[in-house]
């Protein structure tokens, strides 16, 4: 059993890596063919804005995640800044409805997210696999973000 600490540092590694705010520009410098890209299976791109997301198994969190258009545009879900936290994103893929992102850590640590969206909603299931201490450690979760707002508060995203 994950001692309460570990599992509140794995959600908010989860978390981090499932957030929205990005620094980084687009990966593409032809933004038509970008956006072709990350649309969703009926046409529509997921809708840039405020989300509420609930995410259940073995961390339970609600929060508001702010998804930017430029992400949503290029294609990305993930943030793209973790890598100051020792995190390669070698998957960070948002088209055709579906949602894949991986990461590796160094220190061993792999995270697994894949899921669904529509225009106004998003769907993941994700697998983070820690090792604390020489012991490993899974945390599985499924979140759902729901549209809130065009608008996100200030400071966020």
């Amino acid at each position: 059993m994950l001692k309460r600490s570990m599992v509140l540092l794995a959600g908010g590694a989860a978390l981090l890596l499932a957030g929205c705010s990005s620094n980084a520009g687009s990966d593409s410098d032809d933004t038509a063919a970008a956006q072709k890209t990350s649309l969703g299976v009926q046409g529509e791109p997921l809708r840039a804005g405020l989300y509420h997301v609930t995410q259940t198994g073995d961390v339970d969190i609600r929060e508001e995640r702010c998804l930017k258009a430029s992400d949503v545009e290029a294609g990305r879900f993930a943030v793209t800044d973790m890598t100051g936290d020792g995190w390669t994103i070698n998957t960070n893929r948002m088209s055709g409805g579906m949602i894949e992102i991986a990461a590796r850590h160094p220190s061993g640590g792999r995270l697994d997210i894949e899921g669904t969206f529509e225009k106004e909603s998003f769907e993941l299931e994700g697998t983070l696999e820690l090792k604390v201490n020489g012991e490993a450690h899974v945390v599985r979760t499924k979140q759902r973000g729901e549209f809130a707002s065009p608008t996100c508060p200030e400071g966020m995203g």
